[in-house]
């Protein structure tokens, strides 16, 4: 036999032998199949909690992994506005970036909050793009607070369960639709301005809803949908 001939039989032998050892590997030691979490924040403990030595999948080292770890949760710097996740609801900050020769800082100080008189009490992750995240936040009345936030995105939308929605400002506020300042306590409109901590907000909804103003909090009735964009 020639040394070619026997070159080849014996690759053939040793691949036949490496696949058969793979089978045996992949069918003894291998997972049957790859688990895709349910994301539920509600707590760090529970059947939604990973173990260290798990081998289940979950999204880490990005703006938006706090939601994991945490409820309440730590801002998230979707820059330019950044969002905290409280029992309240959903916050609203606009950074003022500094920079030195060693830091840059970004402090995260509240312009207004989302939410029910319930407070939130959970929050699941519902979606994850390149960009942007959506998230739901859940109350014990299981009233819900659905959102969507993306990085580098000046804007959110939110969709809120039937009920009373709140929007508690840390400051007192400038009411403005179109370009008319709002004086009157209650009022029936589809879009409105405020200025807060010297920083413009646009609010707008897909039809006119009734609105009441108390200090410094804004009653909504019903919003199907509400979409917040910084203005600044």
């Amino acid at each position: 036999m020639s040394n070619l001939k026997q070159t080849i039989i014996i690759t053939i032998g040793c691949v036949s032998i490496a696949f058969i050892f793979g089978i045996i590997f992949f069918s003894l030691f291998l997972p049957k199949k790859i688990v895709t979490p349910h994301i539920s924040f509600a707590s760090q403990s529970g059947p939604d909690a990973v173990g260290s030595h798990s081998l289940t999948p979950y999204i880490s080292n990005q703006w938006y992994s706090s939601l994991k770890n945490s409820f309440p949760g730590y801002p998230l710097y979707a820059l330019p506005l950044a969002y905290k996740v409280t029992p309240q609801g959903l916050g609203f900050s606009y950074p003022k970036v500094t920079r030195k020769a060693a830091t840059i800082a970004a402090p995260y100080t509240e312009d207004f909050t989302v939410g029910f008189s319930d407070p939130f009490n959970q929050v699941h992750m519902q979606s994850v793009s390149d960009w942007t995240i959506g998230a739901k936040l859940e109350n014990s009345s299981k009233q819900t607070l659905l959102f969507s936030i993306g990085h580098g995105i000046p804007f959110s939308v939110i969709y809120p369960s039937d009920g009373i929605l709140n929007i508690t400002f840390t400051k007192p506020i400038q009411l403005f639709e179109n370009t008319t300042r709002i004086t009157d306590t209650t009022f029936t409109t589809d879009a409105f301005m405020v200025t807060v901590n010297n920083n413009n907000y646009l609010f707008a909804f897909p039809q006119k809803i009734a609105i009441e103003k108390k200090q410094n909090t804004l009653s909504l009735t019903n919003p199907q949908r509400v979409f917040i964009g910084l203005l600044d």
